[in-house]
């Protein structure tokens, strides 16, 4: 399946994760143990927007991918009154800049001077959707049912961007054990530092 079709599923999901999330928990614990509910998804917000910008251009300032900066993200407000209509337009502009002509192909310059293609990109925003929209249903009590493709593509694409590098800038946490019986989805949370079912899950609603 195609990335933009992938995208489109993933911040449907998610959008529909966030419209039912009560404003009480909001300000909530979330699986992101240094970061509130809302917190995620301002990160969420914030790191889908700079890797679409990554690939569409204008090119970023080397500065906005060090750590101290995307740590920042969390404490930017972006969600605003309407957290799902953010989630929803964030997703309607990520979707139609990776449908454009050429885009996935197009390289820009990456970190360390190495060329990243757009797909990369797409596929970067594809993992923080799925990813942190889980951490956005778990703290905030509410069902999350991502698209099985969703899940396929990402916990590949994963597997191979998230190693010790990038456990050391503490971007994930130390892999979770999941055992052989562990569907994909469960898989790919532990792989990325997160215990499925979270256990400080609110119930679900």
């Amino acid at each position: 399946m195609d990335l933009p079709t992938l995208l489109e599923r993933a911040f449907r999901t998610t959008v529909g994760a966030v419209a039912a999330i009560e404003p009480v928990a909001w300000d909530g614990r979330s699986p992101c143990h240094r970061w509130s509910v809302r917190q995620v998804g301002n990160h969420m917000l914030g790191m889908v927007g700079l890797a679409t910008q990554a690939a569409t251009g204008p090119a970023l300032d080397p500065a906005d991918s060090q750590p101290d900066r995307l740590e920042h993200l969390a404490h930017t407000e972006r969600l605003g009154a309407d957290p799902a209509a953010a989630v929803r337009a964030l997703g309607d502009r990520c979707v139609a800049a990776f449908s454009e002509p050429g885009i996935l192909e197009r390289v820009t310059p990456g970190k360390g001077g190495a060329d990243t293609p757009g797909s990369v990109h797409a596929l970067m925003c594809l993992n923080e959707v799925l990813t942190h929209g889980w951490d956005l249903a778990s703290g905030g009590g509410v069902a999350y049912e991502p698209d099985a493709e969703v899940v396929a593509a990402a916990q590949k694409f994963a597997a191979v961007l998230v190693g010790p590098e990038a456990r050391a800038l503490g971007m994930f946490g130390p892999p979770v054990e999941v055992g052989p019986e562990a569907d994909l989805l469960t898989a790919h949370l532990g792989h990325v530092g997160r215990r499925a079912p979270w256990p400080g899950a609110r119930a679900a609603a």
